[in-house]
Formats: C-alpha cells, structure tokens, sequence
C-alpha cells in the first residue's frame, strides 16, 4: 500500500528506511527572464558564513536567537512538508546555492509513526540543517503521533534519573535518527551527504567537500518536538555528543508543542547547551505551544521562547505553559471557522489555531520590506 513517502518521486528503500536525494537548480534557472545579481538574489548572498557566524541577534547580547538564521529555519521548516527536490530549491533562493538535501523517512501507520527528516548541506559542506517535517493537515497519523502521550523513559546524564517524554514524539525520533546520524558522521568527514552508502573517501563521483561547521536542528509544531528530542540525546548521549556536539550550533523550533515532563525541562535548562541554544518561537496565540493539555499530565518546556506579537519577537521569561483541558483545543479549532466569517470576528478565542501555520512564522521573520523566501517581491507589511 504506498505512503506518502513511498508516493514522492525518485525514492529508494535503504536501511529499513526511505532514502530521496537532491541536488539545488542553478540560480539562473530559478530566475529564467531576470539575471541574477550578488545582494538582490539569492536574498542572502553569503548565507553560509551567515551561518557559522551569526551576527544579527534578535536580543542584544546572545548570540542565539539570530534573525537570519531564524528565517533561513523557520523556511526550511515550512518547506519540510514537501520533498527534498522542494527543499533543495527553496534552500538555493535563500542562498544555499549548490545545496544537497536528502530526505528520510518512515511510516508505520499501526504505531503512529510519521517520520520525515531532510538534511540540506551546503555546496562547500561547511553548514547543515536538519529539518524535520511537522503535522500534516491531512496526514491521520502524524495527528495521532501528537496525541500519542504514553509516557516513556529516557535517562539524562544530570542526576542519572529518566525523566518522562512523550512517547509518540520520542518514537518518531528514534525511527529516522540511525540513518541521520550516518549523514551527519559523513558531513563531519567531508563527504557528501547524499554519497552512496559505505562511502568512507572522496573518488571520481564523490567529491571532497570541507569538514562541516555548523550543525541546525529545526521543525514546526511535531517537526519542532521532534528536534527538540533528538537535540536532547544528541547532547547528553556521550557518543553523539563526542561524535556531533561540537558542530551544533543552535535548535530553532516554531510552534512546537511540550516534549516531557517538568523534571525533564528542569534537567535540560540545567545544560547549557540545551538552556541557550534551544530556541522556541511562539506566533500570536498560537495554541500548540501549550499542549498537550493538563488532562494528559504534567508537561513543561525548557530553553529560550521568543513570543511574536505586536509586529515584534520579544523574550518571553515566562514560558508557554498547559492549556487546562481538552476544550482548549476545541476553542482553538473553532477559532479557525471564526476567523473567515466577518459576523463572527468579534468572537474572541483564547487560542488561534490559524496562527499554528508555517507561513506565518516565515512572514513574522522576514524583515519589513525584505523579499520574500523566493527571492522577488518585498513584504509590504510584517503580520502585526
């Protein structure tokens, strides 16, 4: 029965997983009828040092969050619900030009697996994002691995007690992350990627690229649990993070909902790593952020979270907590329907569950009058 994995073109079964590789269009054939030129397309022309040395904080005086590695995130995130062709594309008309990007994944409807995982390197193999797809609208299963909250356990180094996670977001982590963790030791040597399997040198159809630099991590509303969860073992399991936690730059997240149990928040913000480069960005009242809600149990968020109202993205020291109950989710699905009839605008909704959508995130990120993620026109107006 195909999957909508197994659906996408050029796919390939590898490892108990599914594998599709891409490579980025040149940028002339992103702009047939206008020339590309250096400062107007790709929008950043030197994304990849942008990159490895982040220089536009959104908060003075951390280095994370930084505005253009935010939006160069919250993009690759929102394109994550497409294939890797897709994100390799959207990736060169930021100004990834020349990027690789594999697509991983795998579907096991029975256990509400839904996991997609793409990793976009850049041309010279210094910087790669791993961007994990979130929810999607139509996907059942994805919708039921959020509601998933069966606890399991993992066990953090700090105090060496497990703490509690969600069990639907920790199963699609461990699902994709063997195979990820082969692409990033690769990346880390100077190899592609998107090399055949048991690749180990360079040769006439592998070439050699730098070392990679620069590690993101990143999703939206599941994807963003997801890279939250896989950042916690990435720093705390002592193999990865020998092998991978020295590249790890920063974890951005966009919508994301809670991923464990207050002791495990408290666990996490006691690691430095965790407590400032796992960065959470909240858009307007959007409702995922505080779920799942108290009637599943006690769950709380750790790192930084960056609020968006007003037309600004300011810190917020007090994070998002647990909506009281399940009607909190009802309000906020009903809030979509009040939201398009103008009788009903005069409703007021705790929680919006339009602003949980990918594009808002990208438009609130983008700078007043910058192009837009393809590259052409400027937003006239930043989403207030």
């Amino acid at each position: 029965m195909p999957t909508p994995l197994t659906m996408a073109p050029n796919v390939r079964a590898e490892d108990g997983l599914w594998v599709q590789d891409a490579e980025a269009p040149p940028l002339a054939a992103l702009r047939p009828l206008t020339p590309a030129a250096k400062g107007v397309f790709p929008v950043y022309h030197d994304l990849t040092e942008r990159l490895i040395h982040p220089a536009d904080p959104i908060q003075p005086g951390v280095t994370h969050p930084d505005r253009v590695v935010a939006r160069t995130l919250a993009t690759c995130a929102g394109y994550a619900y497409s294939d890797a062709g897709t994100v390799a594309t959207m990736m060169a008309r930021l100004g990834l030009e020349g990027n690789r990007c594999r697509m991983i994944g795998t579907y096991v409807d029975a256990m509400f697996i839904a996991s997609t995982a793409f990793l976009v390197q850049s041309a010279s193999g210094r910087v790669v994002i791993l961007a994990y797809r979130g929810t999607q609208p139509t996907g059942l299963i994805s919708w039921l691995a959020d509601a998933d909250l069966a606890r399991s356990k993992i066990a953090l180094t700090v105090g060496g007690e497990p703490c509690d996670v969600h069990g639907g977001f920790y199963r699609n982590t461990r699902a994709t992350r063997y195979k990820i963790t082969e692409a990033l030791l690769r990346a880390k040597q100077g190899l592609p990627i998107t090399a055949p399997k048991g690749t180990t040198h360079p040769g006439p159809k592998t070439p050699a690229l730098q070392p990679m630099e620069a590690l993101y991590i990143t999703g939206h509303s599941l994807g963003g649990a997801i890279a939250a969860i896989h950042t916690i073992l990435l720093m705390t399991d002592d193999n990865q993070h020998a092998a991978l936690g020295d590249v790890h730059k920063a974890t951005y997240t966009f919508g994301q909902p809670m991923v464990g149990s207050p002791e495990l928040a408290q666990g996490c913000d006691a690691i430095a790593a965790l407590r400032d480069n796992v960065v959470r960005f909240v858009y307007r009242k959007d409702p995922v952020p505080h779920v799942p809600p108290r009637d599943a149990g006690s769950f709380a968020h750790f790192g930084r979270e960056y609020a968006f109202d007003r037309g600004a993205w300011t810190p917020r020291l007090r994070k998002s907590e647990q909506m009281h109950g399940v009607v909190g989710l009802l309000s906020s699905g009903l809030s979509f329907l009040t939201g398009r009839i103008s009788a009903l605008h005069a409703l007021s909704m705790g929680y919006q569950i339009d602003d949980h959508a990918p594009q808002h995130y990208i438009e609130a990120l983008t700078p007043e009058g910058g192009l837009t993620e393809f590259g052409d026109h400027p937003y006239r107006n930043t989403p207030a």
